[in-house]
């Protein structure tokens, strides 16, 4: 996967998000009470900040309701970072997040947050520390291509649209408590065909429903297209640091779909890294790995 296709997809699929957050910002700018202007200024430093070292832990600590690992589970992660010393994967300063499942995710230019599910089932040995080590391998490859090192700022700029996006999301979910997924997309496609129909026919007022249904379906194609490429960064990270075979056991047992299917058998047959020597001393266990 080339990084500048990868940072096209990225671009496209944020499209979107940003115009919504861009209108909803001069909405609160256009109130007549100054505390919007505040507000949106303040906003804007934050995401500033952000972009910084120390601006980037703590934005991310806030948008994710993660913090610092404790001690019992930098104790409980110390497998984690031996596997992870051994095949050479850059540090990482790890967050833990207060919920959240066994996955992680990388952002900004250093920062990794884990699930709290990930460290109790690693301390309850029911998560092998290589497992663990592989899917926060596999966000340190993202990040080290430089997609990520915007996030922290970006997740201040389109909180804005995280509102919008988590109402419709609730719908769109409980539409599903009552329709099949199949029905609710065709449902969609039938209610752009419409408006076109319509627009054609009838009125060209029905031409803004019309461009707003089609923004979404290429938004939803971009945003998946996104979704695999960052993924397949990460996979190419794997193989270059010999936990390919590790991650590829771990889509094949929790990943019933093809296209993660595909994925695995990419990443048992890679090639296998050439070693480079021994492995480095490692630095005093922290809240880094």
């Amino acid at each position: 996967m080339s990084i500048i296709r990868a940072r096209a997809l990225r671009l496209g699929a944020l499209a979107l998000p940003l115009t919504v957050s861009a209108a909803l910002f001069l909405v609160l700018v256009s109130l007549p009470a100054p505390w919007g202007t505040v507000v949106l200024a303040g906003l804007v430093l934050v995401a500033l900040w952000g972009l910084t070292g120390v601006g980037e832990v703590a934005v991310v600590r806030a948008l994710t309701f993660s913090r610092l690992a404790k001690l019992h589970q930098r104790h409980t992660l110390a497998g984690v970072a031996r596997v992870l010393r051994d095949h050479r994967v850059d540090p990482v300063q790890l967050l833990v997040a207060r919920r959240g499942g066994v996955c992680a995710r990388a952002y900004g230019r250093r920062t990794v947050v884990v699930g709290r599910s990930l460290v109790e089932e690693v301390a309850r040995g029911r998560l092998p520390s290589a497992d663990a080590a592989a899917l926060i391998a596999h966000e340190v490859g993202v990040q080290r291509t430089g997609l990520t090192r915007t996030d922290a700022g970006l997740g201040v700029i389109l909180l804005p649209w995280e509102l919008v996006a988590g109402a419709l999301i609730g719908l769109w979910r409980a539409l599903g408590a009552v329709l099949a997924p199949w029905v609710r997309w065709a449902s969609l496609a039938i209610a752009f065909g419409i408006q076109v129909w319509l627009t054609a026919t009838a009125d060209a007022r029905h031409l803004a429903p019309a461009l707003l249904l089609g923004v979404i379906f290429v938004t939803c194609g971009l945003s998946l297209a996104w979704s695999r490429a960052r993924a397949d960064l990460g996979d190419t990270y794997l193989t270059q640091h010999g936990l390919g075979h590790t991650y590829a056991a771990i889509l094949w047992r929790s990943f019933p779909d093809d296209h993660s299917r595909d994925r695995a058998v990419r990443l048992l047959h890679a090639p296998a890294p050439q070693p480079s020597g021994p492995s480095p001393v490692p630095a005093p266990m922290r809240s880094e790995l």
